[in-house]
């Protein structure tokens, strides 16, 4: 970044929009005082690595289960096809040789409770890929949770409003398909604002297809609620299907406007006066204006202040 420094007059605050090292060099060549602001390349750390994995020993492996299965319940390891009961809260597994101690439990479904049920195989399954959002609406009392909106545009990447609910109601339809594992788009927290989308800041987008992550241990409300999810899952395994939850663990949310508000982390450039001219009493009601897009909020934010980012 390069800039004249003016012969009169106050010099204006410079807004670094990255938090990293900068060195400053004034030019003096041409004449006219310039300023260049440049980043200091970091040479990359090597990651340490703060525990190692543990090792198959081909022996076989006792896991305590007690978290999710109860005493008398008989599972099964789906690589080496072995059945055993737990005790204890504990089961023991050899693993299959291909497997390298890798178990995958699941409990052995008593037939004479599962409707035209038929031997499961993971190999012969016929999965459905859900994107809950864009399914079925079975609760409209939640769409606009946590103060989400829809902008009157086309709704690219807004909550349309579908459920688990709406997903449970519909278990009978999907049973017809021969479906039977369903895969769900994730149905956990995400954060509660949004961020520009598109090349040029088009759209505003929300986590509808819960990729944007804010807390892990709980369902997001436009999800439904924890009774919800345990109630879909109760009921497509009384119909002989399998939930999965797309697991994307990598996937955390960004520093959205409502998030920074609601949560107390970030900095803003904006003075107190400025943030209720600009942003409002609700932040994440902002919209772009003149010259602007949905990007342009990024603008406002200060992501050089370290202290105020200890917060997150």
């Amino acid at each position: 970044m390069c800039w004249r420094i003016p012969c009169s007059g106050d010099v204006p605050q410079l807004r670094l929009f990255k938090s990293a090292d900068y060195q400053a060099q004034i030019d003096m060549r041409s004449g006219t005082p310039t300023l260049r602001i440049s980043i200091i390349q970091a040479q990359e750390a090597t990651p340490q690595v703060m525990k190692t994995c543990p090792v198959w020993d081909k022996k076989p492996v006792e896991i305590d289960v007690s978290g999710t299965f109860v005493d008398g319940e008989k599972i099964r390891d789906f690589y080496s096809g072995q059945q055993a009961q737990v005790k204890h809260g504990k089961v023991t597994f050899m693993p299959a040789k291909e497997a390298n101690g890798l178990l995958l439990l699941e409990k052995v479904a008593d037939k004479s409770a599962v409707k035209n049920s038929a031997e499961f195989h993971w190999k012969n399954a016929t999965v459905y890929f859900v994107l809950t959002d864009r399914f079925f609406n079975g609760n409209p009392a939640n769409d606009h949770s946590y103060g989400r909106q829809k902008y009157g545009m086309q709704e690219i990447g807004t909550f349309h409003g579908s459920d688990l609910a709406g997903l449970t109601q519909k278990l009978d339809y999907l049973q017809q398909l021969g479906v039977n594992a369903i895969w769900i788009s994730s149905p956990l927290e995400q954060m509660h604002g949004w961020v520009g989308c598109g090349s040029k800041g088009d759209f505003p987008h929300y986590a509808y297809h819960g990729y944007y992550h804010l807390d892990w241990t709980k369902v997001d409300a436009n999800m439904g609620s924890k009774a919800d999810l345990a109630r879909f899952i109760q009921q497509a395994h009384q119909r002989g299907m399998r939930v999965l939850f797309d697991v994307v663990m990598n996937h955390t949310g960004y520093a959205t406007l409502a998030d920074m508000q609601e949560f107390g982390f970030g900095a803003l450039y904006l003075k107190a006066e400025e943030k209720q001219r600009i942003l409002g009493e609700h932040w994440t009601t902002w919209k772009p204006g003149e010259r602007q897009n949905w990007h342009s909020f990024n603008d406002y934010i200060n992501f050089a202040d370290k202290q105020a980012w200890q917060n997150w």
